[in-house]
């Protein structure tokens, strides 16, 4: 059995699914590993590309697809259930590894750090568009280790394509995860629950933008989609108030974000009920306002004055 299993999903990835190939059949490792590519329904030629790859690697690559196109969510879930190594690790097909040591040096981290559930690292982005790399994620380096409440209120960035996790942190995941839009901050709060979060501060993974990504091609309908995913991980961390002081900070940061970006008020109507059962406590509404006043730089001074008459503060 294989020690990492590698999930891609992909969906009209056919100028990027070759080089999130190659990024992963060049590890080099000590253990076996394999390839789960979940490919939904690409009106493109995903799909041959990677099927034309699977010949190739046979014994490395498992290709999952569907008649219809079921979205991120569920595609990533029915990979998921295809995977039943040790550990999970994760690349989009339109990213890419850019170390053929990665999983390598993962693995040893989190067999050296028996109290760490998952470990990430730097990431660079390249604007696919202008075909230049940009900023690494995160600029600074983190501490080696850390604990979730650090992670959440300090809002680290483990980005999506340097993950690798212990596969038994999925084993407390319900229904609650066919209802995320998208899946890796969940990830990171359940393995940030079972133990610490690992991290290297070495740049190991290439993170793609372009006009078909998600955040680029709907970004009110991102912000919507982030909003309900807080919102889900805001009613799954209640037992904690540190934990719900954060996540309660990010609906709101992005309710005011969306509210001021695109005009649109319903989007408040929506959350009111929800959030004003979060905000009985003085800390609460402290912690709110801290949220408010570290919005973006565009949104801030209308939103502390809209703040006041939408939550009557």
């Amino acid at each position: 059995m294989a020690t990492v299993s590698v999930i891609m999903v992909a969906y009209n990835h056919e100028k990027y699914l070759g080089q999130a190939i190659e990024g992963v059949v060049c590890q080099r490792t000590d253990f076996d590993f394999e390839l789960v590519i979940a490919e939904d329904c690409s009106p493109d030629n995903t799909r041959n590309i990677a099927l034309a790859y699977q010949q190739k690697y046979p014994r490395l690559i498992k290709i999952i697809t569907s008649d219809t196109n079921v979205g991120f969510g569920e595609n990533f879930a029915r990979a998921k259930e295809y995977c039943t190594s040790e550990f999970i690790a994760i690349c989009d097909g339109d990213d890419y590894w850019a170390d053929n040591h990665k999983l390598q040096k993962q693995i040893d981290f989190l067999r050296a750090h028996r109290e760490c559930t998952l470990c990430a690292h730097k990431v660079q982005l390249f604007n696919d568009t202008e075909q230049r790399y940009g900023v690494l994620w995160p600029v600074n380096d983190y501490p080696p280790v850390t604990d979730l409440g650090t992670f959440l209120k300090k809002d680290l960035i483990y980005h999506s394509a340097s993950l690798v996790f212990r596969r038994e942190i999925w084993d407390v995941v319900d229904e609650t995860w066919s209802l995320l839009p998208y899946w890796d901050y969940f990830i990171k709060v359940l393995a940030g629950e079972k133990g610490k979060l690992g991290f290297i501060n070495q740049l190991m993974s290439i993170y793609r933008i372009h006009n078909e990504s998600m955040t680029n091609k709907d970004t009110y309908g991102f912000i919507k989609k982030e909003i309900t995913h807080f919102k889900i991980l805001l009613s799954y961390l209640s037992y904690n108030p540190s934990y719900k002081r954060a996540m309660l900070g990010k609906v709101v940061n992005r309710s005011i974000a969306y509210h001021y970006l695109s005009g649109d008020k319903s989007l408040y109507a929506g959350d009111m009920g929800d959030l004003k059962k979060h905000t009985g406590n003085l800390a609460d509404r402290v912690y709110l306002w801290g949220a408010i006043l570290g919005s973006n730089i565009v949104v801030r001074v209308k939103a502390i004055k809209t703040a006041k008459k939408i939550y009557a503060w």
